[in-house]
């Protein structure tokens, strides 16, 4: 029997399946593991072969394993496979955890697949104040009550979402910030007079009812018998048609999409 012996052919070998097990693990990672499962049975058999051999079950120098050439190889082989296999698991493991990864997609798939925009949830609803101080009270209050919100900018305005289960909670918050500017109805205002003309005429176009209520130095438009987040609408198409215009060159002062 030929004694195993790593050769430049060996170490070419294990090169180019280095090589290979790289492309694996980038394009489809799930089969790097079903490659390292396949590499263990095999070590396995190997392990077994050399014991009845050699009528011996441990060697502490792994060069002193009776092994044939072919043997040798393999078991090389499966070495890296598993190991391989092993660190693919871990990794794989802690981006699984935290719903970033899956082993059906590798990072060579993510680099070149176009990164789809994570849908909105369902239900959601927004606020705008154009007074500062009431935009901080309402998100203070928002705190204050445990309702969780985020903030997203539209049409460089910073509004506060919340979900909509927390609707009717969110719209007494909402009277008490406002001071009953229109008792059971929507509210909003804009700093620019242009921008409150311009959702006036919004509203009429989709024939929703609604009147200006005057405090002190704001316009309020309110409204009733629609949704309550009618002005993040208005914000989001406003600022759609911007980004139609600025794509087209019509508008060049029109702010980046």
């Amino acid at each position: 029997m030929d004694a195993f012996s790593y050769t430049r052919q060996t170490a070419v070998f294990l090169a180019v399946l280095a090589a290979i097990e790289l492309v694996i693990v980038l394009v489809f990672p799930m089969l790097a593991l079903a490659l390292a499962l396949l590499a263990l049975v095999l070590l396995v058999v190997i392990w077994l072969k050399a014991g009845l051999r050699a009528r011996r079950w441990l060697w502490w120098n792994p060069a002193a394993v009776p092994l044939t050439q072919v043997e040798g190889a393999l078991a090389v082989s499966g070495a890296l496979l598993l190991g391989v296999g092993l660190l693919v698991a871990g990794y794989e493991a802690i981006a699984f955890n935290t719903g970033s990864r899956t082993l059906l997609s590798g990072v060579a798939w993510q680099l070149v697949r176009p990164q789809a925009e994570a849908p909105r949830p369902a239900g959601k609803r927004g606020n705008h104040f154009s007074d500062t101080d009431r935009h901080k009270s309402f998100e203070d209050a928002l705190a204050k009550a445990g309702i969780p919100y985020t903030h997203e900018t539209h049409d460089g305005k910073d509004f506060i979402h919340w979900s909509q289960e927390h609707d009717k909670a969110v719209e007494e918050i909402l009277h008490k910030v406002q001071g009953d500017v229109a008792p059971g109805k929507h509210t909003v205002a804009f700093e620019n007079a242009a921008t409150h003309e311009e959702f006036k005429l919004w509203l009429v176009e989709r024939k929703i009812r609604f009147e200006v209520v005057e405090t002190g130095d704001k316009k309020y438009v309110a409204w009733k018998d629609a949704p309550a987040d009618l002005a993040v609408q208005f914000i989001k198409e406003k600022a759609a048609e911007n980004c139609d215009k600025q794509a087209s060159g019509a508008e060049r002062a029109a702010p980046r999409c």
